[in-house]
């Protein structure tokens, strides 16, 4: 187990309002631990496969709210294998300065992580995105599972964050109400994408939202930009208003400016952007289940 410190100065004057809801840590020492551990994965036919996942937990011995944050999926196949959580580094230890443990795992069929990649839509004729999404939502669960059983995490405060396929995952996973999952940070959510700006089967992504959105009972952040190659601006309002119109949960949707040369590559790229407002989604998400 490693330790490090986070110095997140930006963050300095957002912390000075949290009172307790979260860890307030002076935005000078944020320490932290982190650590890789493989997280079961038990399969239909009872075989177990491994996720990769690495953990981020503040120091102070005390139970503090979950983060799983999921990743996308690159558009092509070879590219699966490279993938790390270290990618999510950044976001991991700004989590932790806002007091929250962290989960990052590979699904399966990504990076370091077992099993076969289970997460394909079928056919651009017919796209299946909702079994897709439950593919996602199986890994996100298992970790969600795994992790509340830890004596560092708060079972009853769990949060999904979640970047396009693992947005997409993230939304199926809230639509089962697993336990203790009280809200969801989706960046970019969705499937699908083939080549800039073309995405297979719109209506039928916008159309599993709107199934998604049937069983979603908690506060749930949408965020897009402008110039997503990926995931236009109009198929972003359409899949959530699609959402919207079924969920009984409160929804917000953000279309951030422009970033960078694509701006499906928000979460990483554009930080300063999205910080504010989903600081201020996940301090109220948390606060409201105390």
């Amino acid at each position: 187990m490693a330790s490090h410190r986070y110095m997140p100065g930006d963050l300095l004057i957002w912390l000075s309002f949290v009172t307790g809801l979260l860890v307030s840590l002076p935005a000078s020492a944020a320490p932290f631990t982190t650590q890789r551990v493989m997280i079961p994965f038990v399969q239909k036919d009872g075989g177990v496969s491994q996720l990769d996942t690495m953990v981020l937990v503040p120091e102070g011995g005390r139970r503090f709210p979950l983060a799983v944050v999921s990743h996308g999926s690159p558009r092509y196949a070879y590219e699966r294998d490279g993938m790390s959580p270290m990618r999510f580094d950044d976001m991991g230890q700004w989590l932790v300065s806002l007091g929250f443990a962290v989960a990052i795992p590979m699904r399966r069929g990504y990076g370091k992580s077992q099993g076969a990649w289970a997460e394909g839509f079928g056919s651009c004729a017919h796209p299946d995105y909702r079994d897709a999404g439950r593919a996602s939502a199986q890994d996100i669960e298992a970790v969600i599972t795994y992790m509340r059983r830890q004596v560092y995490v708060d079972a009853n405060r769990v949060v999904l964050i979640g970047h396009s396929a693992g947005g997409w995952g993230s939304l199926a996973a809230a639509s089962e109400n697993p336990p203790g999952l009280v809200g969801a940070v989706l960046f970019a959510p969705g499937r699908g994408s083939l080549a800039p700006d073309e995405v297979c089967g719109a209506d039928a992504l916008a159309a599993t939202a709107g199934l998604f959105g049937k069983t979603t009972h908690l506060p749930t952040l949408w965020i897009y930009s402008e110039n997503d190659h990926y995931l236009s601006p109009r198929l972003a309002r359409d899949l959530y208003n699609g959402f919207r119109a079924t969920t009984d949960g409160p929804a917000e949707f953000i279309e951030e400016p422009n970033c960078s040369k694509d701006g499906h590559m928000l979460l990483f790229r554009c930080p300063d952007i999205w910080h504010t407002s989903v600081a201020a989604f996940l301090q109220r998400t948390v606060a409201t289940t105390r």
